[in-house]
Formats: structure tokens, sequence, C-alpha cells
């Protein structure tokens, strides 16, 4: 007869396998779960991050045309000096790269405006960071707006204030009247910076140098559709 060997039944396997398997699974799912949350969170984080440095740059740039820009739909405009065009561009490309430097090393205390609605935080000029997004307020979710830890913020201006050439702008209105917007169009090119990603992008603003109505002479005679009929309507002349 043959003879038939019974095999001998494994025990279960020692505890030390058990913890080092179930480490090792953690661990590559942690790293896993984490890469893949990373790539779905850091675009929407980086979005976020561009729309509130954009508000910093609308902020700067505005500051800058109300300190050295006066003039508007009610002002009269006689004359046009270019020296004192090219003096206020100047000064505003100044004053914006100046309050952009100061923000840079982390020195918000020009942004009152902002500082006050709470989106910029306090922030002293050693620390690093221009202001922080809670990790739940990329979720979209109301309840989870102020959860989980604060992802620093920071930004570099990259290069100097770009401009473009004086450029003008005419809205006739009226009889031989017209309001003029004299004007230059910036670029600020910022590289917004947050963990482990970076961007870089462009703010551009039309930023007036001059604005105001100017009022010509009446004229003898008006034709108020322009075409080629006799004139409608025709002034005295002054005699003396």
């Amino acid at each position: 007869m043959r003879k038939f060997r019974t095999s001998k039944r494994r025990g279960p396997l020692p505890t030390r396998y058990v913890l080092l398997l179930s480490i090792a699974f953690f661990t590559v799912t942690t790293i896993i779960s984490i890469v893949i949350i990373d790539e779905g969170i850091k675009p929407t984080l980086m979005r976020y991050a561009e729309s509130e440095m954009k508000k910093i740059a609308s902020y700067v740039t505005n500051e800058a045309i109300k300190d050295h820009v006066s003039g508007g739909k009610n002002s009269k405009l006689d004359t046009i000096d270019p020296r004192e065009l090219a003096a206020t561009q100047s000064e505003i490309e100044n004053q914006i790269t100046r309050q952009f430097k100061e923000v840079e090393e982390g020195d918000i205390t020009s942004l009152e405006e902002i500082s006050n609605d709470g989106m910029l935080g306090k922030k002293k000029k050693s620390e690093p960071e221009i202001f922080s997004v809670p990790l739940g307020k990329v979720t979209n979710i109301a309840l989870l707006g102020n959860m989980g830890p604060d992802i620093p913020v920071t930004f570099q201006m990259v290069g100097d204030v770009e401009s473009s050439n004086i450029k003008v702008k005419k809205e006739e209105y009226g009889i031989n009247n017209a309001f003029f917007y004299i004007y230059v169009e910036i670029k600020i090119k910022m590289q917004v910076i947050i963990p482990f990603a970076s961007d870089v992008i462009t703010y551009t603003h039309d930023v007036p140098l001059a604005m105001g109505n100017y009022n010509g002479d009446v004229p003898q005679f008006y034709n108020g559709n322009g075409g080629g009929a006799q004139p409608l309507i025709e002034l005295p002349k002054n005699t003396k």
C-alpha cells in the first residue's frame, strides 16, 4: 500500500512579520494618498493664491493713482505738459515698486484696508509669508473653510514695473467738447510661491496720468448730423 504523508499545517505568521507588513502597507498607501491629494489640491490652492495676489496688486496700484492723479469727469483740461505726464508716470511706478518691495519682505503696513478685511492677518516684517490660506478653503465647503493647517503664500517681483507708451482716449460730446483720458498700461510680474509649487503671473492695469474736459470754441455753424446738408443752426456774429 502507498503511504501518504500528511503535511504539517503552518501556524500564523509571527507577530513581528505582521507588524512589518502592516507598517509597509500603511506607508505605501499613505504616500500614494498624499500624492493624489496634493495633485488635486495644488492647482486649486495656486489659483486662490494668484487671485489674492492680484487683489493686492490692484490695491497697491489704485493707491498710487489716488496719490498722484487728480481730475475726473467734472474737471477741466486746458493744457497738457509732457514733462508733467512723464514725472507723474515715474512717481506712480516708483511708489508701486516701493510698496511691492515692502510687501515682499513681509511688511504689510501699507495695505491697511486689505489687512482690516482679515485677508492678510497680522504679519511681522521678519516673517516671510505674505498671507496664509486654510487648507479647508480649497474644498469650497463652507463648514471646512477655516479648518486644516494654514498654507503660507509668498511672492517675488520678477523684474521692474513695465509700462507702455502714453496713450490717449477721447470721448466727444456736445458741440466741440471732448473728454480726454491720458494713460499708460503697466505690467507687474509676480512669482507666487506656495509649498512645493510656484507660478509666474502678470497683472496689467491702465494707469491714468491726466484726465479732464476740453471745451472748444462754439462754431458759427453747426450741423447736428455731420452730413452734407445745410447748417441747421447759425449763430449771429458779434459786431463791434
